[in-house]
């Protein structure tokens, strides 16, 4: 355990997060990503620096003393269930010592997993990409010294989200121009601050949205596409803002200067690679590259538990509100944090724990396992019908 994770301070973890994360500043405002219990100090900036995020989750440890339930250097190899129907601990827990001390294995009543949404590196797979002698790397396996990695160096980023774009500004700064910037289906530039004075995901995330037009939301997509046309730069979205997925639209401020003056070029669906570049949806060439980064994020999977608890594919996963295993018997087994949205994940995540809680004191009863059921069914058709898959994509109220 790392507090913070992929913001730690402690630099690169056994798991290969982020020692210095891509963007110095937060993706979401101070008020929108706080605990309700526990908000940033007062002179915080309205974006918080990494290092800020950092020190207000250490403070928020030390403040209701959490670290005392913690245990450092810890792996966990397994989750199982024990013998049901009994008034026993359901669940044994194998835990090893990642400093060479042994394992162990204790008895407990309930489990939530909060291992995070994405754990397996997403790497995308391109007609002759084995034969391309460039360098190859995921954006997760980056290390600190990322200005001395890219120096002087022929770069593509291949992504739509934000990473991908803090990525892309941050290499024209240091390698060679231009950083050429590959957003397979196009993607969506927010800024921090729209229309001059309101904060990016305290607008995006009202409660208004979710009973607007669909003439009211292309307005409103206009209004955003007259800021910046990205059509210019062969990076425009293939599909409506309002059924973009989060790893589809990108907080920046300023990679419109950077295309503008020629520092980024934006680069059309990859078609295939050649030995020293690559080829695109539009026929064009990069002769010369000696590095290619995918953001392309991750995919989630849990593997100390069966797949039949927790499997790899959302379409079966079977959580209701996107927290308990229904096929568990007591339902004590809990899920945190495996969702997606556009806004920032602190408040969803505490009011999951919240409701974990909850249940497992015994002062929320969960419905019927039918009932769950076909909740779990309605909304993953909804889904579906949205954006053409089970995402686990949750709507933001504000």
């Amino acid at each position: 355990i790392v507090i913070g994770g992929s913001i730690s301070l402690e630099g690169r973890t056994s798991s290969g997060v982020f020692a210095v994360p891509i963007t110095p500043y937060y993706y979401h405002s101070k008020s929108m990503s706080c605990f309700s219990d526990y908000p940033y100090p007062p002179n915080t900036p309205l974006y918080p620096h990494w290092t800020q995020v950092q020190q207000y989750l250490l403070d928020y440890m030390q403040h209701f003393d959490l670290e005392r339930y913690i245990l450092y250097e810890t792996r966990i190899t397994a989750v199982s269930r024990t013998v049901e129907g009994t008034d026993e601990p359901q669940w044994s827990v194998t835990m090893e010592d990642m400093e060479g001390g042994g394992g162990t294995t204790e008895l407990f009543d309930d489990v939530i997993v909060c291992a995070g949404p994405w754990t397996q590196l997403s790497l995308p797979s391109y007609t002759n990409m084995d034969q391309f002698t460039g360098e190859v790397i995921h954006s997760s396996q980056l290390c600190s010294n990322l200005s001395d990695f890219i120096r002087e160096k022929n770069v593509m980023i291949v992504g739509c989200g934000s990473v991908a774009g803090d990525l892309a500004v941050t290499c024209a700064r240091y390698a060679r121009h231009p950083v050429y910037l590959s957003a397979p289906g196009g993607t969506w530039v927010i800024p921090r601050y729209i229309f001059g004075n309101l904060l990016h995901d305290e607008f995006c995330n009202q409660r208004f949205y979710l009973s607007a037009t669909t003439d009211v939301l292309t307005t409103l997509q206009t209004l955003l596409t007259q800021t910046f046309d990205l059509s210019m730069f062969d990076l425009d979205s293939h599909k409506p803002l309002w059924k973009c997925l989060p790893d589809e639209t990108m907080v920046n401020d300023v990679i419109h200067h950077h295309l503008m003056v020629g520092e980024i070029e934006g680069k059309p669906q990859i078609v295939s690679f050649t030995e020293t570049g690559a080829v695109f949806s539009d026929r064009s060439v990069i002769q010369h590259l000696d590095l290619v980064i995918f953001t392309t994020g991750q995919r989630h999977g849990y593997p100390f538990i069966d797949k039949q608890l927790i499997p790899d594919d959302l379409e079966d996963l079977r959580l209701y509100n996107k927290i308990f295993n229904i096929d568990v018997a007591n339902h004590s087994l809990a899920v945190i944090g495996l969702l997606r949205s556009d806004g920032p994940k602190v408040p969803l995540v505490e009011m999951q724990a919240r409701y974990a809680a909850s249940v497992f004191s015994g002062r929320i009863k969960l419905p019927k396992t039918s009932a769950m059921l076909a909740e779990i069914q309605r909304r993953n058709k909804i889904q579906t019908q949205i954006y053409g898959a089970v995402t686990y994509k949750v709507v933001y109220i504000y």
